[in-house]
């Protein structure tokens, strides 16, 4: 279960088999994006927002966020936010044994990326 306040707010990211289910055919469009967003800047925003949407739409439902709202606030570093949130809550998702090798992974990718990003 991932916490994050990216949006404005703070989303719960709780991927189960239930939402697994509900989101399949986003997740199946958004890998690539997750891990190298640039590579399709605009169709791979979308799909992670969608694919976002698709994990939080019950906790927005009852907040009156439409989809156009909590869409619409995806950008720049709240976009950034989101799509580790979504790859801690992948962690969270698997079993202990793959969960721990996954954070390993995720650790790495961040600090790779880090020292690849210039510095302000």
């Amino acid at each position: 279960m991932s916490n994050s306040g990216f949006s404005g707010r703070e989303w719960n990211l709780h991927i189960s088999v239930t939402t697994q289910a509900r989101s399949t055919k986003r997740t199946v469009l958004i890998c690539g994006g997750l891990w190298n967003p640039s590579s399709l800047p605009d169709r791979g925003s979308q799909a992670l927002a969608k694919l976002l949407w698709t994990l939080c739409k019950e906790q927005a439902a009852k907040d009156c966020v439409t989809q156009e709202q909590f869409e619409s606030s995806l950008t720049g570093d709240v976009l950034d936010a989101a799509q580790e949130a979504l790859l801690q809550a992948v962690a969270d998702y698997l079993p202990s044994k793959k969960r721990e090798a996954f954070k390993t992974l995720l650790a790495k990718y961040f600090s790779l990326r880090d020292e690849a990003l210039p510095r302000r």
